[in-house]
């Protein structure tokens, strides 16, 4: 069961992703009949990619696919990519490009590159190792792998800096008698962090609703909120300096830095030329600019389009599902087996 922000109303995991991918999927058909794309709309006659991270077991994949098909998706219809090989074949199929500090470019793969995509998500963080072969399809060269961090976990860092600041009670209290307005301060959060720059003079400036906020510290402490906190609100916003912001960022830093190193600890890893960044917090230049100091020997590139790396590369992959040559298996099988005794042969 999944809890609402003020842990009062369950709803079941279910139900949540079943009622999103109705809504969406229903979204798109009815802005497909309204532009008169096609003459025949119905979800029958769509092939329906979802996409699902890479650390997700079989298990959740088909709990993906069930909540699809209660959504009123055909069954035959739906097709299961992994996050972070769309984002390869989307990375394969790029055309040159130019992306900052790269002076030459992004120039296609050529058969025989090795390249890391590394998918920088809201919730998690995937990674695959891919060679492009002669015939444009792409063999892996390590099983996917991921963990559970991203723009979310930094999220998790700022609420819990806001919380201190502005006292636990009061932003409890903000959480039990306004969610919609807690949600808007998540929601401005998601949308502020991703212009912060690394940059030692930059200041994030977060809207908050300041009249709801400070009602409740009026009823509670007897004073407006800007006099508890004169440090972070100026003006009615939430402004935090690049110290404390590095500070908020270097745990999710860390730990996205960790699972790269992990990933190119192969075989063959040192033949792998480039780091692709891709994914909605790939942007990120406190994120971008670690990784590139911290692997300076490979060639760090954010693609142009690289939040929407994954819903571009999932349309690839379904229209040539073949691209990916080979996979490493995440498990394999041994079996034991003996003849039978045969006396005459001791």
């Amino acid at each position: 069961m999944i809890e609402d922000v003020r842990g009062i109303v369950k709803v079941s995991a279910e139900k949540i992703f079943m009622y999103t991918i109705k809504a969406i999927t229903d979204s798109l058909i009815e802005q497909i009949r309204k532009a008169k794309l096609y003459t025949t709309t119905g979800k029958e006659n769509i092939r329906w990619v979802i996409t699902v991270p890479a650390i997700w077991d079989d298990r959740s994949k088909l709990f993906m696919r069930q909540c699809a098909i209660l959504a009123g998706l055909p069954q035959k219809q739906i097709f299961i990519a992994l996050e972070p090989e769309a984002a390869s074949i989307f990375c394969n199929n790029l055309k040159t490009e130019r992306p900052e500090n790269i002076e030459d470019g992004f120039i296609q793969p050529t058969p025989g590159t090795k390249n890391m995509v590394v998918d920088i998500g809201g919730g998690t963080t995937d990674i695959t190792v891919h060679e492009k072969l002669g015939n444009g399809m792409l063999k892996q060269l390590r099983k996917s792998s991921g963990k559970g961090i991203g723009g979310t976990t930094v999220d998790k860092a700022f609420l819990e800096m806001i919380q201190k600041k502005l006292t636990g009670p009061v932003f409890t209290s903000l959480k039990n008698e306004n969610p919609v307005v807690f949600l808007d301060l998540r929601k401005d959060l998601e949308e502020a962090k991703k212009s912060v720059t690394d940059e030692d003079s930059d200041i994030l400036e977060i809207p908050m609703n300041y009249s709801a906020i400070n009602s409740i510290s009026k009823r509670q402490f007897n004073t407006s909120i800007s006099k508890q906190i004169t440090d972070i609100i100026v003006d009615e916003n939430l402004q935090v300096d690049y110290a404390t912001i590095k500070d908020l960022f270097k745990s999710t830093t860390d730990d996205v830095i960790t699972i790269v190193e992990h990933a190119l600890q192969f075989d063959g890893a040192n033949e792998v030329s480039m780091i692709l960044l891709v994914g909605g917090f790939s942007n990120c230049e406190i994120i971008e600019h670690a990784i590139r100091n911290r692997f300076d020997t490979k060639r760090v590139i954010v693609p142009v389009d690289a939040s929407t790396a994954v819903k571009q590369g999932a349309v690839l992959y379904d229209h040539k599902p073949e691209v990916i040559y080979n996979r490493i298996t995440k498990y394999t099988y041994g079996m034991g087996a003996q003849i039978p005794f045969d006396n005459k042969k001791t």
